[in-house]
């Protein structure tokens, strides 16, 4: 079962995306940022982690650096509803529409090609 992370500034918004991203084997986690989000992801071990672009820049440096640290490979999606900064510190940005169709489609993407390429690792190492 899939697990993706939805960290976000507005507690309240957490039920749209668990809303919108459960889907066949996906498990939804929504936080805000100011909770133990690093034990939350050590612990949870997400696939994918969603992360709202409303929380202050300077937050979001410190946060996605963290991330970084322990877990260089899991996918990262910057979630807002304006685009261009911190470009450099994230793997997709995805521009907020009137719904999250966008977002499901990209996260999907994401995680199924995770799946194909965790197995050709874990295959690959098959002695």
């Amino acid at each position: 079962m899939k697990k993706i992370l939805v960290l976000d500034g507005c507690e309240s918004l957490g039920f749209l995306y668990k809303k919108e991203l459960i889907w066949n084997d996906r498990i939804v986690i929504t936080i805000t940022y100011k909770n133990k989000y690093l034990q939350i992801i050590n612990r949870k071990e997400p696939d994918l982690i969603v992360m709202d672009n409303m929380i202050p820049i300077e937050k979001q440096k410190c946060i996605l650096k963290k991330i970084r640290e322990n877990h260089q490979e899991l996918p990262i999606i910057l979630h807002s509803f304006i685009s261009g900064h911190t470009a450099e510190i994230k793997d997709l940005f995805l521009t907020k529409s009137y719904n999250l169709n966008e977002l499901k489609h990209k996260a999907n993407v994401i995680l199924e090609t995770r799946k194909i390429s965790h197995e050709n690792r874990t295959s690959a190492c098959v002695c």
